[in-house]
Parts: C-alpha cells; structure tokens; sequence
C-alpha cells in the first residue's frame, strides 16, 4: 500500500509540475528525514504504529518512507502552500490536508493493510489539529 501511495504521489508531483521545485525545499525535506529517522532510534521499541508488508521487511519499509514517501509528501505540502493570503485561505489549507490524511489512514485501517497502530485510532486528528499554526 504504501509503494501504491508513493507512485500516486510521484505521479501527481510530476504532472502538476511540483517536482522540479525540490531544490526550493530541501532543507525542510532533510529536516523531514532527520527528524523521521531521530524518531525511529530514539522510539524503537515504542511505535505509534508499524507498516507490513509481504514484500519487504519492517526495516526496509519504514527506510523507504522516510526516505522516498514522506519528502515526496512534504514536498506536494509545500509545492501547494498558499503564501500571501489571508489566514482563513491556510486555515481551510490545512484543514483539507489534515481530514485527508485522516482518510487516508482510515483507509489503512480499514483494510487492514500494512499498518497497526498502538493506542486510539483517532489520536492523528487530535495531534494534528493542536499543531495547526496559521
């Protein structure tokens, strides 16, 4: 599933145009990695949640997110992030981005394809929403 979310991302990025607009932001995605990966040697033995896969170890998948999945998805957020306008235009931004990545992952849940999560499903919505700074 998540080889599935990458390809639709790169083809995504690549047919808005958004890809050749990563050197404008890679220090925020090596910032995205370091902290992606700070996480998975500091929270190795306490996971919010865990992706399988039948093709690839538990390793090798969480490497490819956080080296390939979650900068292709920073930088689809930072391509499309509206700058010089009023607030309520990044309010309803951010608003779009956190109910679909709430989609999204109910859509992992829901199928139960490679994901377990430890605690309450509906901590993303929650966290997210009290990390919102317009």
């Amino acid at each position: 599933m998540s080889i599935t979310v990458t390809v639709l991302l790169l083809i995504i990025l690549i047919w808005k145009g958004y890809l050749k607009n990563w050197r404008d932001y890679h220090t925020t995605l090596l910032y995205v990695i370091t902290c992606n990966l700070t996480y998975i040697v500091l929270c190795r033995d306490y996971w919010l949640w865990k992706y399988h896969s039948p093709f690839l170890s538990e390793k090798e998948i969480e490497l490819f997110n956080v080296l390939i999945l979650l900068p292709l998805l920073s930088l689809l957020f930072l391509s499309r992030y509206p700058e010089g306008v009023r607030k309520i235009k990044k309010f309803i931004f951010l608003s779009k981005w956190v109910i679909g990545s709430m989609l999204i992952e109910g859509l992992f849940i829901l199928m139960r394809l490679n994901l377990t999560m430890d605690g309450d499903s509906g901590w993303s919505f929650h966290f997210i929403s009290s990390c919102i700074h317009l």
